[in-house]
């Protein structure tokens, strides 16, 4: 131990100014004498038997636990996992110390000490104060009921007794959560948390020390109601003669979702949750106007969307550009033609002279082919050629004109000449080609025809002058045999 002193400072003027000295006397006991000053007492070691409580429920707002022991005294303070803390003394056996909100806040368990200062003093030996995690109790959760396309929102999980560690579980499996405050909870719901309709059982958890689990609350997961967010087609034409398979886009499609038109169910398929199709009959579409398109969902949850429009349109009038060909000559077989213009469709039909539609086939938009009916070929004349697509106005009129059959003309004859009773003769006849294939013949001396292509290869055997008779053949084939008698 430091020996105390009692240190003087003594002035004494001399002659040449003034002298300073420092006369420095031991307080304990003095040289010569026979008394001496007893030593100040050292400070006692602390020491903890008892504390009250011994435990706190986690979350509570601060608490004042009483230490019991001995060997405290007014500059004891007290330590929480050798932490100061505020400490009030009450007497040598007792003192009280002030835990903070922080050091309660989750379950567990915390060490508290006391120190006394120098001289002497020291720490005692550390008591356990325990901190129980409550029982948690959940009364609510928002929104109370999710769909199957819930994947990714936020439940709140309302109640008491929540703690940063509390945990919740999904259907008895722990499922990542986040603590919000002593009363609310917050959990992210995954894809597989809601792959199926049904009710999913959430509890909450909290660990030891205390803690335990809070009872499950049910959770709906349903049907969601469907959205429509386009269609393909958005308009059709009124009027045409084939189904049509109509695709809604959108969202909370499911395998049961029916496609309705104006509220009548239509047949639907399935394709995805973003995606149906649906058969329209040629009766849905017959008349122009808005046709509404619905989806709706069965139960549980589910429902009827909002409406989406359907235009169903008149068909464009088309124009006719040219015709291919511009003119047949009379008597001709049926005949194709070849038509170019605009707003074609599979749908267009032709009228010759205002009569009787016929089919046509449409390659594009702007070319389409039909059969002219010899029929209408059997008298000079014109005819006039109009489009019309089912409801739309007829297009413009272009002309076929039916023009007279060409005479067809005998070049020459090789040889001309064969002697009577003799074989066979070959003979070449050339000639002009009749645009008629079914009258490409030829006369001889007006009695007679061939089938003639511009030149033909006839044999020809004279018989008698009374009975002259030929024979014929067309590319090597027997065509015939004729007789004139005088």
């Amino acid at each position: 131990m430091v020996q105390p002193e009692l240190s003087m400072i003594v002035y004494r003027r001399m002659r040449a100014g003034v002298l300073l000295v420092t006369v420095t006397i031991p307080l304990w006991g003095c040289a010569g004498g026979g008394s001496s000053l007893t030593p100040p007492p050292t400070n006692p070691q602390p020491a903890i038997t008892a504390l009250s409580p011994t435990s706190v429920t986690a979350g509570t707002n601060g608490t004042t636990v009483t230490i019991t022991g001995s060997g405290f005294i007014a500059t004891s303070g007290a330590q929480w996992n050798n932490g100061s803390r505020t400490t009030t003394f009450v007497s040598s056996t007792e003192l009280q110390v002030a835990l903070t909100t922080a050091d309660i806040a989750s379950g567990g368990t915390g060490q508290i000490t006391v120190t006394n200062p120098a001289p002497g003093g020291g720490q005692s030996s550390a008591l356990t104060f325990t901190i129980n995690n409550p029982i948690p109790t959940l009364t609510a959760i928002s929104p109370s009921s999710i769909t199957l396309l819930s994947a990714g929102s936020v439940l709140t999980l309302n109640g008491s007794g929540f703690v940063a560690a509390s945990a919740v579980t999904w259907n008895g499996a722990y499922h990542a959560s986040t603590f919000v405050s002593a009363t609310q909870l917050q959990i992210t719901v995954t894809a597989a948390d809601v792959a199926s309709v049904g009710k999913a059982q959430i509890a909450v958890v909290n660990a030891t020390p205390g803690g335990g689990s809070s009872t499950a609350t049910a959770l709906p997961i349903v049907n969601p109601v469907p959205a429509i967010t386009s269609l393909n087609p958005s308009s059709v034409a009124a009027g045409g003669s084939q189904p049509l398979t109509l695709t809604v886009n959108g969202t909370g499609f499911i395998s049961s979702s029916v496609v309705q038109l104006n509220g009548a169910a239509r047949p639907t398929t399935f394709v995805n949750g973003s995606t149906l199709t649906a058969t329209l009959g040629v009766s849905d579409m017959a008349n122009p106007g808005a046709a509404q398109v619905t989806v709706v969902s069965g139960a549980p949850g589910g429902g009827l969307s909002q409406a989406a429009t359907l235009t169903i349109s008149n068909f464009p009038t088309p124009t006719i550009a040219s015709l291919t060909p511009t003119s047949l000559p009379v008597g001709s077989p049926d005949t194709l033609i070849d038509v170019l213009g605009s707003q074609f469709t599979s749908e267009s039909t032709v009228q010759v002279n205002g009569g009787t539609p016929i089919s046509t086939t449409s390659s594009n938009p702007g070319e389409l082919f039909f059969t002219l009916p010899a029929a209408d070929l059997a008298a000079l004349g014109t005819l006039s050629i109009t489009v019309k697509n089912a409801t739309s106005a007829a297009s413009n009129a272009v002309t076929i004109t039916v023009v007279p059959d060409p005479v067809p003309a005998l070049a020459s004859i090789s040889p001309n000449a064969a002697s009577m009773g003799s074989s066979d003769v070959a003979m070449v006849v050339t000639g002009s080609l009749h645009s008629t294939p079914r009258r490409r013949q030829i006369r001889f001396r007006d009695f007679f025809h061939f089938p003639f292509s511009g030149q033909q290869r006839l044999n020809l055997r004279p018989y008698s002058k009374v009975a002259l008779g030929f024979r014929a053949e067309q590319r090597g084939t027997f065509v015939g045999e004729w007789h004139r008698f005088d």
